[in-house]
């Protein structure tokens, strides 16, 4: 075609683009009028309909609801999250609180959208905290707010908003969840999202734990017969755009395209249809805005001489264009020549014919003094140009065949990589020749949709392989933590990126890992079950025996991914940490009521108490406070003067006490020994000495008396020993020798 005469006519249309369409004039006084009366909804004219089914669910979760005011509307629709429990309260109570907010101060502007999504977020957080729950409620919410003029949507969750304009899709929200990151980073297209199991897995909806940012449009400008549509994901799940503009395209009513989708939905081959909600709207009529006829006006005077002028030019370029046709004839046939060579992968004969058509183009070229346009704006330059754009191209092309050879080396280069999993190396490979792909844009290389579409799959496979490759790698370190049903988990995972890829090599060794791993797991879950066991049969006789048990059955429930049994073994674990509290406490209420029996002379009540004590410590296994409660047995029997038994308690605590290594306690036993040795001795001696006055044998029983005396004396302020208790003893020590003394030292008078 004649390069020349394209420039020309280009320039005709873009003169005629400069003329507006006239409208028929409105008088300003009656819109001012129907602005006052009704706004811009008297102007306009917005159909809706809407559904919203329970589906094969219990319950319905979804919501919707639409305001149509003097100047401005709002419409919405919400989706409860279903595995929260008060789906179906999160989604009608936002819905009706942003309603009351947009009647109460209705606005129309991208921040104002912003902040009814955040506003109706915060008043969820502020249900789930009166309910005394972080994940009470929480629902997905899209939202279309509109002047007549124009729309603006947001979004948060996985509801949907699409606007349609001459029966396609040219406007849509963007969803939150896993699903939607995958399809931007590329590991989807968008219509695989509804079949995908992340679209669920939301990254945030309203009522979600901290704050949101949820999508919002920019505003666009409506025209009459633009219609838009609101979904929640129960619909959306099962139509694709196509469904949607087909349904739409033999629809002439809102309503009957709302039942057309619906019937698409209903008739899905699904077994479980979720709750499902629609809102569409026709845009019949968008209020005018203010026009200024008096500026359309000089406007048309303005390009009229402009569009004479273009004329003229587009009748000389006609001229032109049969003086040129031979030449264009001859390169055409070269180019045909430079195709078959194409086709043929001969790449030098293409070249060499690019060449020869390079020289035809030169030929095309006019002089300045040729004076075919004599006029400054019908300049040869204007022409010439257009000859050094096709030469120009023709460098282009040149340079293309020897990117062409350098494709074939690194699609060699790429593959090889790929068998040997240098994923990394093979996705950079794969990098460049799309990069070189994409700069041939002047050879219509053979297959090159082929070859596209080859190394794009290509790629997409690599960064599925990395994927995998990462997972397998997380389940390395993972086994090596101890950490199996994580480990596991990502080798499975793993496992179907292999596959998919036909990755048999690492599909193998992933099999083989997870198989082990699987063995090691059912072994550990019986090791844990054996401790479990082993707890609870020592819970009645040794409680820090049992918490020890339930402690490493538990370490091994929650390394093994089991939550609910991890988290009931902490309860147990608790409640016995508190019953050894309690058991302690109690312990301590022993010892100080057997202290006040004992200082009551109430010695036996006091020893039955002690031995209480003693049973506490001994379930705790508190070996500090088997020693406490012996210790104190021994004080009690000590201040009943029953030496020998005390003796033996207080020996009983030292042997206990060396587990303890409380040296401290350890000296007070060995000296508490030591006063009931010597306070034995003394009774003893006082008892023999008893005797022989008994005898009459005064003297020896004196001499006795003596002896006891000085053991007596030897716990003289003893820090192990009362000294009113010694006090008490020398005292009757003391009269029992003076009254011996005066047996022996009688003299009668008669």
């Amino acid at each position: 075609m004649n390069q020349e005469l394209n420039i020309l006519k280009n320039n005709i249309n873009q003169g005629k683009a400069l003329v507006k369409k006239i409208d028929m004039p409105i008088s300003k006084e009656k819109v001012e009028t129907a602005n006052e009366i009704a706004g811009k909804k008297a102007e306009s004219k917005f159909v809706t309909s809407l559904v919203s089914r329970i589906g094969n669910a219990n319950i319905n979760s979804d919501y919707t609801g639409y305001i149509e005011l003097d100047n401005y509307a709002c419409w919405l629709i919400a989706d409860g999250i279903d595995d929260i429990k008060g789906a179906e309260e999160a989604s009608k109570k936002v819905i009706e609180y942003i309603i009351h907010k947009f009647i109460e101060k209705p606005k129309f502007s991208k921040r104002y959208v912003k902040y009814l999504l955040k506003d109706g977020h915060e008043q969820i957080k502020k249900i789930q905290q009166s309910k005394k729950t972080k994940l009470g409620i929480g629902a997905s919410l899209t939202i279309v707010l509109s002047d007549y003029t124009s729309i603006i949507m947001g979004s948060i969750g996985n509801t949907r908003g699409l606007l349609l304009r001459d029966e396609l899709v040219t406007t849509k929200t963007k969803d939150s969840n896993i699903a939607y990151l995958m399809y931007e980073n590329k590991q989807l297209d968008y219509d695989s999202i509804r079949f995908n199991n992340q679209k669920d897995k939301l990254t945030q909806y309203i009522g979600t734990y901290g704050g949101i940012e949820p999508y919002i449009s920019k505003k666009i400008k409506l025209i009459e017969g633009d219609k838009f549509l609101l979904m929640s994901s129960g619909a959306w799940e099962h139509l694709d755009e196509v469904d949607i503009e087909i349904s739409l395209s033999q629809s002439q009513r809102v309503g009957k395209w709302i039942g057309s989708l619906e019937k698409i939905i209903q008739n899905s081959n699904t077994r479980k249809l979720n709750n499902y909600s629609m809102i569409g709207i026709f845009v019949d009529k968008v209020a005018p805005g203010k026009r200024d006829f008096k500026k359309i006006s000089s406007e048309i005077f303005l390009v009229l001489p402009f569009l004479l002028l273009i004329g003229y030019l587009g009748f000389k370029g006609y001229q032109i264009k049969s003086e040129r046709d031979t030449i264009y004839q001859e390169i055409y046939k070269l180019e045909n020549k430079v195709n078959r060579d194409l086709e043929t992968k001969s790449y030098y004969k293409a070249l060499d014919n690019y060449k020869k058509s390079k020289e035809k183009y030169k030929n095309l070229y006019i002089m300045p003094s040729s004076g075919i346009f004599k006029n400054k704006i019908f300049s040869s330059d204007i022409l010439n140009r257009s000859v050094d754009n096709q030469v120009e191209n023709l460098d282009r092309k040149i340079s293309d065949l020897e990117l062409v050879l350098q494709l074939e080396k690194q699609k060699t280069t790429a593959n090889i990589n790929y068998r040997e999993n240098k994923f990394n190396e093979a996705m950079k490979n794969y990098q460049e020749i799309e990069l070189l792909l994409n700069q041939i844009q002047t050879i219509d290389i053979v297959d090159k949709n082929k070859w596209i579409e080859e190394i794009r799959e290509k790629m997409i496979a690599c960064e599925g392989l990395l994927v995998g490759m990462e997972l397998k790698k997380e389940a390395d370190e993972l086994t090596n933590n101890g950490q199996l049903e994580g480990a596991i988990r990502n080798y499975l995972e793993s496992k179907i990126i292999f596959l998919k890829y036909n990755k048999i090599d690492l599909l193998a060794d992933v099999t083989s890992k997870a198989e082990t791993l699987t063995q090691i797991r059912e072994k550990r879950y019986k090791q844990a079950l054996e401790f479990e066991k082993n707890g609870l049969r020592s819970e009645s006789k040794d409680i820090n025996g049992a918490i020890a048990y339930y402690e490493l059955s538990k370490n091994l429930y929650g390394e093994l991914g089991d939550f609910p049994k991890e988290e009931e073994l902490s309860e147990k674990i608790s409640y016995l940490n508190e019953l050894k509290l309690m058991l302690k406490d109690e312990k301590n209420l022993y010892l100080k009521d057997a202290r006040v029996y004992s200082k009551e002379g109430k010695y036996e009540k006091a020893l039955d108490t002690i031995k209480k004590a003693q049973q506490n410590s001994e379930l705790l296994k508190d070996n500090q406070g088997i020693v406490d409660s012996v210790e104190k047995e021994g004080d009690i029997l000590l201040d009943n003067k029953k030496y020998e038994l005390a003796k033996e308690k207080y020996r009983e605590a030292y042997n206990i006490s060396i587990n303890t290594n409380n040296k401290l306690q350890q000296k007070e036993l060995e000296g508490k020994q030591y006063v009931t040795t010597t306070l034995l001795k003394a009774t003893e001696l006082e008892v023999q000495g008893d005797k022989l006055f008994k005898e009459k044998k005064y003297k020896d029983s004196k001499v006795k008396f003596i002896e006891s005396k000085k053991e007596y004396e030897k716990v003289k302020d003893n820090d192990f020993y009362s000294s009113t208790k010694y006090e008490e003893n020398i005292k009757v020590i003391s009269e029992k020798e003076k009254k011996a003394w005066r047996e022996v030292n009688w003299i009668p008078f008669f």
